[in-house]
Formats: structure tokens, C-alpha cells, sequence
């Protein structure tokens, strides 16, 4: 049939003929369909789209090919372009194939009215079905994290915005598996994937099916609970959390994780970035004083959070204006009573004289990233005062972040040669929180400052569960009794003997004492009895400038 037939005005047939020949030549499909809404004509192309023959598509009811959510769309465009308000349109839609399947559609729609002996409209298609599809796996792999398989930080923040928008009842969870680094480091990074994503069936398996669980990074989930009370949600979270604690059995280990979390409820001024900021706040509590637990956040930890984001501001400044101070606290040797060096520790002139102590100012310099140029100014500025005192010997503290600088060793090295500095004058201090980051890299850093003839010591000795080994397994010189154990013994007789015990294993490990927390004169006694070397504290004197 050709593509235009005798009407009240017949066609050329030669001009005829040779349109149905270009037509039938072209890869696009084309139909060309009736006022009436019927096909006129179809070429080959349109018949391997649609799995059919030419011939059968010809007199088909155009519409009843379409997709029936699109079917009233398309008619109404084919219509306003056949009245003349609009002579090309590009339509999108879905027309069914033979077999079943559904082929999607882009096409521009010229009316043909003007064409002698022509009543209806060319419509050219192009099949997009494929295109659409890699696009949509595209967007989905844009807004999946990868290992896991569940949403990444892009879906959260959508649809957290669109929960919020909504006016939902929205709480969000953020999870961090607790000491995660351990697994890594001591099992490996395969291992340590195939923890997380058990973690992440885990997460998905104990919250209801309409919540949202994504990846934030590296061991830290978040999860977006909607339309369920502040009670319910916290039972969710801890009932979470003790499925994530449950054994989990890894390529023939049986590991044991636990997790803590941290809960934000949306308010009437909260914001999808409020909201993602007040859980990861009281994440940071929950790691700070409960893991394996969960806290909510509250109106007071909005608060405490701006002061510590403005004391995080102004440590950034106080090291650019040089407001930092060392103060020295002796160490006195029990036998004679002279003093054998001295411990080094920061403190904080800020503006107004205020003094602030390291434990009011070294954890927000940790968690800002501060910690490593404070603890090279405070190395820098001990051996500045060692090189004007020759007769001085000090210790400083080393924090787990000090420890992981490449060439830490090299460094220290390359500054006692500056200040023309005996390495034997100075000894670092590493607590137990330390040697739990990395045990292995700790332990080879401490190696090489002790072959440079620096002295490394184990600072708190007692204030953890494991310290016992590594007295066998560190290159140490001195332990520090912690103060927790010392301040008892002139009253609890159980105390007393847990020191001399620490004290006579140390003697065995030809390894030096040093009794932190010495602030009354009837300790010193016992101490000296069981035969401590040192001892530290505000009975011998407070931590003073040079």
C-alpha cells in the first residue's frame, strides 16, 4: 500500500513510490497514521521493532500498540498536531512488542495534512530501550557503594531531603563498628570487606523494610527510620546492635564485633545536613564513654558541639600565634630524692590568660587532625629547652597518630642533630590506646628511636587489661604505674599488693619504675619499700615552665 493513496486530492503516484521506497530503506521506524488513528503504513524497520510484518500492522488501531499508560498521552499529542497547533512534536512512549517485551520510544511526529491525498501524520521512532537502561544502571551505580551493595552518601542525602520535605517522623542512625582497624590490620583488607558487608545484612535484616540503610565510609553505616516514635526507634537501634554483636564466622575465624550507634530525631529546624551531623555527634559520644551502645543526642550536645567546634577554630590559630606553653613535672628518685628528669606537658595560654591542661584540649587537636604539628611543636620546643639546659632530661608523649608519620624516627633523628641534643637525654611515652591502634607499627617506630638511644616507656601502666604482655613484647625501658593503682596503697592493703607486684615483675624485666599520681606524702613510703625507682607527682611538685 503506498504511503499516500487517492483521496480528494490523488497523489503522484511515481512521487508516491519513490517515498515508499526511502521509507522502507530506513533504519528508523515509521508509521504513518490516520486521523482516524489507525496505520496507514509501516516500514520493515517498524515491523523488526515491534516483532510483527508490515502487512499486519497496517489497519491496526495505532493506539492499541502503545502501552496503556502511555496510550491517552500519545493521542492527544498525534491530535493537537493534526489540528495545526503543532506541526513537529518529540514524543517519548512505550508501544508492546509480539513477544511480550516492552520497547521504549523516542519520536518526532510531522503532520502531513499538506501532503495531496494524505490525512494523517508521520511518525519517526527511535528505539531507546537499551540507552535507557544503561542509563538507569548508571544512576543506580551513582547511588550504590559498591562493596555492599546498599546506598551511598548521594541517595542518603536524597532521600533524607525528600523525608524531611515530606514532614516524615524521621530518626537517623549512625553505625561504626567498634576497633574495625583491628581486623585489617590483623587478618587483612579481604577479610575485613567481608565483615562489612555480613554487617551490612545484618543492619538490613533488624530495621523494618521501609528504612534506608546506606555506606557512609569505610566501617560507618547510617540508617533513616520513618514514622516510628523516639521509643521505638532506640529500641530498633539497641536490638541492631545486638545482632551486629552476634558471632560471625569469617574463612574459619570466629569473630565477635561489636558496634555503637548514635541517634538524631528530626525537629522542626532540621535540615537533611543537621540531622547527618547530630548523629555522627552522638556517634562520637557513644565511641567516647560506651561502646558497643547507643546515645541520642540532645540539646546539651548541640551546645557542647559548637564549643568544641569554636575551641577546634581557635587551637587552629593558637598554634600560628604561639600560644602554646611546655610545663615541666619532676621525677624524683625515690632513693635519693634528687630529681631525674622531667615529664613535658603542652598547655594552652589562650586570650585572657586562661590556662587550659592537655586533657581539655588534646582531644579536639586528635579528632580536628591537630595532633601531629602539636606534637612536633612540643617535641621542637623540649629541644630547645634541653639544648639551653645541658643538665636536663625530659620525656614527651607520642599519640597513636605521631606513631603512624612516615620516617617518624628519621624525624626525631634529624632534630636532635639540629639542636645538637644527646638522644639519651630524651625518652617518649606511649599509653596502651597506642599500642591497640597498631601494635606492630608501634612497636618497629619505638625500635628506632631506642636504636637512635632514645628511652621508651609505657605510660599508664594498670589503666588497661593488657598491659602484661606487652611488657614481654615492646622495646621498653621504664613502665608508669598508673595513678589509679597508686593513690590506694596506703589504705587498701589489696592495692598495695597489686604495685609490688607490678614493681617486682618489672625489676625481673630489668625494666625501670616510675609511680604516677605520688600527691601525698604517705605514699611515698610504701613505694619506696617495695622498692618503685621514681615516682611523679604534686607531692615532689606541679608541672611548672622552665
Amino acid at each position: 500500500m503506498p504511503i499516500a493513496e487517492s483521496g480528494d486530492q490523488p497523489a503522484n503516484p511515481a512521487v508516491a513510490g519513490a517515498l515508499r521506497a526511502v521509507a522502507d530503506r530506513t533504519r528508523s521506524p515509521l508509521f504513518l497514521v490516520t486521523r482516524e488513528g489507525r496505520i496507514r503504513y509501516a516500514n520493515p524497520a517498524a515491523g523488526w521493532l515491534l516483532g510483527r510484518t508490515p502487512e499486519w500492522l497496517i489497519g491496526q488501531d495505532w493506539e492499541s500498540l502503545i502501552h496503556p499508560e502511555d496510550a491517552s498521552q500519545v493521542g492527544q499529542e498525534l491530535a493537537e498536531i493534526l489540528s495545526g497547533r503543532g506541526s513537529v512534536q518529540s514524543l517519548e512512549y512505550r508501544m508492546q512488542s509480539a513477544d511480550g517485551s516492552v520497547k521504549l520510544l523516542t519520536a518526532h511526529a510531522s503532520s502531513l495534512t499538506h501532503v495531496p491525498g494524505v490525512d494523517g501524520v508521520l511518525v519517526s521512532a527511535t528505539d531507546v530501550t537499551d540507552q535507557r537502561a544503561n542509563e538507569e544502571r548508571l544512576r543506580e551505580l551513582a547511588l550504590t557503594d559498591p562493596l555492599t551493595g546498599l546506598s551511598n552518601r548521594n541517595r542518603l542525602s536524597d532521600h533524607l531531603r525528600a523525608s524531611i520535605g515530606a514532614g516524615l517522623e524521621t530518626s537517623v542512625v549512625f553505625i561504626e563498628i567498634d576497633h574495625f582497624r583491628r581486623i585489617n590490620a590483623s587478618l587483612g583488607h579481604t577479610i575485613g570487606d567481608i565483615v562489612l558487608r555480613s554487617i551490612a545484612g545484618r543492619i538490613g535484616a533488624a530495621v523494618p523494610p521501609t528504612s534506608l540503610v546506606a555506606r557512609f565510609g569505610g566501617d560507618t553505616f547510617v540508617v533513616v527510620l520513618e514514622g516510628v516514635n523516639e521509643e521505638t526507634a532506640a529500641a530498633l537501634v539497641w536490638e541492631l546492635l545486638a545482632r551486629i554483636a552476634n558471632p560471625l564466622f569469617v574463612s574459619g575465624y570466629e569473630l565477635r564485633v561489636t558496634a555503637s550507634a548514635g541517634i538524631a530525631r528530626r525537629d522542626a529546624s532540621a535540615t537533611h545536613e543537621s540531622l547527618l551531623r547530630d548523629a555522627d555527634g552522638a556517634l562520637t559520644r557513644a565511641k567516647a564513654f560506651r561502646r558497643g551502645g547507643a546515645v541520642m543526642f540532645n540539646e546539651q550536645m548541640r551546645t557542647e558541639t559548637a564549643t568544641r567546634l569554636a575551641l577546634e577554630a581557635d587551637l587552629r590559630r593558637a598554634i600560628q600565634r604561639g600560644e602554646l606553653r611546655i610545663h615541666y613535672q619532676p621525677v624524683i628518685n625515690f632513693s635519693t630524692g634528687e630529681q631525674k628528669g622531667s615529664e613535658a606537658l603542652v598547655r594552652w595560654q589562650r586570650e585572657g590568660d586562661e590556662i587550659l591542661g592537655p586533657i581539655e584540649f588534646l582531644p579536639v587537636a586528635e579528632e580536628a587532625g591537630l595532633i601531629v604539628a602539636i606534637g612536633e611543636w612540643v617535641l621542637g620546643a623540649v629541644l630547645k629547652d634541653l639544648q639551653r639546659d645541658p643538665e636536663r632530661c625530659a620525656s614527651v608523649n607520642l599519640s597513636p597518630r605521631q606513631l603512624a608519620v612516615p620516617g617518624f624516627s628519621r624525624q626525631v633523628e634529624r632534630l636532635l642533630a639540629a639542636h645538637d641534643v644527646a638522644a639519651s637525654r630524651i625518652a617518649f611515652e606511649v599509653t596502651e590506646t597506642v599500642l591497640v591502634e597498631d601494635f606492630e607499627l608501634a612497636s618497629s617506630v619505638l625500635s628506632g628511636l631506642r636504636r637512635l638511644g632514645c628511652f621508651v616507656g609505657l605510660d599508664d601502666f594498670g589503666a588497661g587489661y593488657s598491659s602484661l604482655g606487652y611488657l614481654r613484647r615492646l622495646p621498653l625501658d621504664f613502665i608508669k604505674i598508673d595513678r589509679s593503682l597508686i593513690d590506694a596503697i596506703d589504705t587498701d592493703a589489696q592495692a598495695r599488693t597489686i604495685v609490688s607486684s607490678v614493681v617486682s615483675l618489672a625489676k625481673a624485666l630489668s625494666l625501670v619504675t616510675i609511680a604516677e599520681g605520688v600527691e601525698r606524702e604517705s605514699l611515698v613510703a610504701p613505694l619506696f619499700e617495695m622498692g618503685c625507682d621514681y615516682g611523679q607527682g604534686w607531692h615532689f611538685g606541679h608541672a611548672l615552665p622552665r
